[in-house]
């Protein structure tokens, strides 16, 4: 295990505790929101007449985007937890450089600074 402090650690200048914190508390939340409440499940599936199912119909699928949506979130929220435990929470995936403080406080599971995210998303967006 290498045990030299790096010259300029990703971490320096950021208070780490609040962001595990801010992190875990939202790992939390969404795992709340992703379990599943089974007699509520039962119930929403119960539909007396075609218009119910219809609207129900939709629900769901509005329920089953935003449950990929969450799922998605936690999976960042997780994957930021893990950087944050390496020593590599702050880096830009991208470029290496320090993902700037107000950008991490926005969103503590940024994978990429401002400009590599903008040149990640037009990129997927031409695929």
């Amino acid at each position: 295990m290498n045990t030299r402090p790096t010259p300029n650690p990703p971490t320096a200048g950021l208070d780490i505790e609040a962001f595990r914190l801010a992190l875990r508390t939202r790992r939390a939340a969404l795992r709340q929101a992703l379990r599943p409440d089974e007699a509520a499940a039962e119930l929403a599936h119960e539909v007396s007449d075609l218009k119910d199912a219809a609207a129900r119909s939709e629900a769901d699928g509005v329920e089953d985007e935003q449950q990929r949506v969450e799922l998605a979130e936690l999976r960042d929220v997780e994957a930021a937890l893990r950087r944050l435990e390496e020593g590599r929470f702050g880096l830009c995936a991208s470029c290496a450089e320090a993902i700037p403080v107000e950008r991490l406080r926005a969103n503590p599971s940024a994978l990429r600074c401002t400009a590599c995210q903008a040149a990640h998303e037009a990129a997927a967006s031409h695929h």
